[in-house]
């Protein structure tokens, strides 16, 4: 038992020994590492949080409008909705302003597939064009679905005339296409949508998806409307005709988040760039 008792005591004093030693130590470490410590956490504290706040992508998904990005480029100014806006106040929208500037254009959803039809289309391009509003349609493509069947399902759905933008096709998905096999048909429903409504079609993609995917001569003689979001500016080297450049704006007659765009020009430019005939 007195044994017992001893190494229970002697146990016992180990830890202060060892704490004391811990104590002795960082004591020993000069002042200035000290300070150098401090001006390095907080350094590295400061970059991460501008980082979460100002340079991440996925975080400026859910931060406060208030918080994101204004370019501070680009006066013409746009929307682009679909049945995801549901119903639209179309006098309230004619007087409201995309971020500073008046709203200058407004882009319809109006096919997908070989099939599908915007729910709202009719109802919105009616409404854009009883505002006056100058006003476009796209198709959103499907990869894998016949693009003859995608062609026809927005030629025989989609009337454009005079005043209006040229056809946009929307491209954001290959499936389980090549790169090639995706670029011909990109290049097939273009030249086919330019011969049925007599105007050059513009093509609508990201940014890293235009880079591995559609990056060729045979597309580059189309007007390119590139998504790039919650940047100052568009940073991009080729030539483009719109940028999407938030999918978060805020708009009087839209209830919830809408896309908003801007055109790489002025009013003029706009107008020259229309459909011109039936």
């Amino acid at each position: 038992m007195k044994k017992k008792k001893g190494r229970s005591v002697r146990r016992s004093q180990s830890p202060r020994r060892r704490r004391g030693g811990i104590r002795s130590w960082l004591a020993g470490i000069p002042q200035w590492v000290w300070w150098v410590s401090a001006v390095a956490t907080l350094s590295f504290s400061v970059c991460l949080i501008y980082y979460l706040l100002f340079g991440s992508i996925p975080w400026r998904r859910i931060m406060p409008r208030a918080f994101l990005p204004e370019p501070t480029m680009g006066d013409i100014r746009g929307i682009d909705i679909s049945h995801y806006q549901a119903t639209i106040d179309w006098a309230k929208l004619k007087e409201a302003k995309v971020g500073k500037h008046p709203l200058s254009f407004v882009i319809i959803k109006a096919t997908e597939g070989e099939e599908m039809h915007d729910t709202h289309f009719q109802r919105n391009i009616n409404g854009a064009r009883r505002m006056n509003i100058i006003c476009g349609a796209y198709h959103f493509y499907v990869p894998g679905v016949d693009v003859q069947r995608q062609i026809r399902n927005f030629t025989q759905h989609v009337r454009l005339g005079p005043g209006d933008l040229p056809p946009i096709l929307d491209v954001e998905s290959r499936g389980s296409l090549s790169r090639a096999d995706l670029q011909r048909d990109v290049r097939t429903w273009l030249e086919a949508a330019e011969q049925h409504y007599g105007i050059t079609p513009i093509l609508y993609t990201g940014y890293d998806f235009l880079r591995k995917n559609l990056t060729t001569p045979a597309l580059s003689r189309f007007p390119l409307w590139l998504a790039r979001y919650y940047r100052y500016s568009i940073d991009y080297d080729g030539a483009w005709a719109l940028w999407q450049y938030s999918d978060r704006g805020s708009i009087d007659g839209i209830q919830g988040d809408v896309d908003c765009n801007i055109f790489n020009g002025n009013m003029h430019q706009l107008r020259q760039m229309l459909i011109k005939r039936e």
